[in-house]
């Protein structure tokens, strides 16, 4: 994507990182004020994410281009609102029932997929499919964040067991497995 848009996985991080400062702040600050200000702050950019990029007849996060149409890729990148804690339980429930447990979506033999399974452009190569562990520990947290436990063991111990199985045979760890 060569254009400018506003992008569901930066919003959600952004949503993070302000309670992050927020818990900060209450535990340094004997007056909270300041805290309670970035929550508020966190609350209405996370309403807003929830409202802006959620598409709920394909039941994804999108990005958006600047005229407000939807960059139509189903990419790991929609999952991050899981991980922020930023999807409705609504959401999250289509989210991972819909998407990330779909062997057509993310949930492929060593889960999950940057690009969905079923996208015609998917190759293996970088962001276009292949699997980044770093991602899977975000959506980890996400799953269990929402309440599916078994859906987070299970990630967990698939890309875990892949990750070793690789070491095991190429003795390096790799930024993306594909």
């Amino acid at each position: 994507i060569n254009e400018p848009f506003a992008a569901a996985d930066f919003t959600s991080y952004c949503v993070a990182e302000i309670d992050c400062v927020a818990r900060i702040i209450e535990e340094v600050t004997p007056e909270h004020r300041e805290a309670v200000h970035l929550g508020w702050m966190g609350e209405e950019l996370a309403r807003e994410c929830r409202e802006y990029f959620w598409d709920a007849d394909r039941g994804f996060f999108f990005d958006r281009y600047p005229d407000d149409d939807p960059v139509a890729v189903r990419t790991v990148a929609g999952l991050i609102p899981l991980f922020a804690g930023v999807a409705s339980d609504v959401q999250a429930r289509e989210l991972v029932e819909r998407h990330v447990l779909d062997p057509n979506g993310f949930w492929t033999p060593l889960p999950l997929a940057s690009l969905a399974a079923d996208d015609p452009r998917t190759d293996q190569n970088m962001w276009r499919g292949a699997v980044w562990p770093a991602m899977n520990l975000l959506l980890y947290v996400g799953l269990r964040r929402y309440g599916f436990e078994d859906a987070a063991g299970e990630l967990r111990e698939r890309t875990l067991d892949s990750l070793a199985a690789w070491f095991e045979r190429t003795g390096t760890l790799w930024e993306f497995y594909d």
